[in-house]
């Protein structure tokens, strides 16, 4: 009996080094596509997390924009940087000449804007329901502000921003 030689030409399939390089480039393409999608979803909450309050967003774009516009707190001539907390309203010099200020008033937060003479421009309510407002001086030009707010739940608002007017002191 006489064997028939194998023949290659009809084997069918693939190597394993075929399936070993298939394997690898789907996995990369799921570990892309799971990185798009985890990324889709910190976008979706932290939107859904600013639509649920929009004031808060609001105002914490309206202090951020004043802080790091104005050219320093009035207050730093006259305190210290220092970890204590104050509640008193916070000065800031504006690069056109005068300063705006937040102060609270009873449950509102109020902003007022001054000219360089000290005359009332401007003043309209930031924020209601207030229930406590609090500022420090970290470093030279760099502020901590917490706002506290009853908004169907309590919620504290905690910025830390910079003025970007104010040299840098290299110590921040």
């Amino acid at each position: 009996m006489r064997r028939r030689p194998y023949r290659r030409a009809r084997a069918s399939g693939f190597t394993v080094v075929e399936m070993a390089i298939t394997l690898v480039l789907i996995v990369f393409a799921l570990a892309l596509v799971s990185e798009l999608l985890l990324d889709s979803q910190r976008l979706f909450l932290r939107a859904e997390r600013e639509t649920r309050d929009v004031e808060a967003s609001v105002l914490e774009r309206r202090i951020r924009l004043d802080v790091q516009a104005a050219k320093g707190a009035l207050a730093t001539e006259s305190l210290p940087t220092t970890a204590l907390w104050t509640q008193d309203p916070l000065v800031l010099s504006l690069p056109e000449g005068g300063f705006l200020t937040y102060f609270p008033d009873g449950p509102e937060l109020m902003r007022a804007v001054f000219d360089f003479e000290g005359k009332l421009q401007s003043q309209r309510r930031v924020a209601v329901k207030v229930q406590s407002w609090r500022w420090r001086l970290v470093a030279d030009g760099l502020l901590d502000i917490e706002l506290t707010r009853q908004s169907g739940e309590v919620r504290t608002q905690q910025l830390r921003l910079a003025l970007r007017s104010v040299p840098r002191s290299g110590r921040w």
